[in-house]
């Protein structure tokens, strides 16, 4: 067994990798200091949750959601 597909339940062959399909990300805002001591801001996401799925249910998840912000 390779994996175990999240969204049908059955184990996968030997050998199959599986596809990392991002479900839900979230806004970030990281505080960063430059050589100088400088504070500056830096935007991006996160991850979430993400689910490892077979080839065949890989169509069938397409929606991703993004939840609040956070200041790290």
């Amino acid at each position: 067994m390779s994996f175990k597909c999240q969204v049908c339940g059955k184990a996968q062959d030997a050998g199959s990798k599986p596809n990392n399909i991002v479900i839900e990300t979230r806004y970030v805002t990281y505080r960063n200091k430059d050589n100088e001591g400088n504070v500056k801001l830096s935007e991006g996401t996160e991850i979430v949750k993400q689910l490892k799925v077979c080839e065949k249910c890989k169509l069938r998840v397409y929606q991703v959601d993004t939840i609040e912000s956070k200041v790290v």
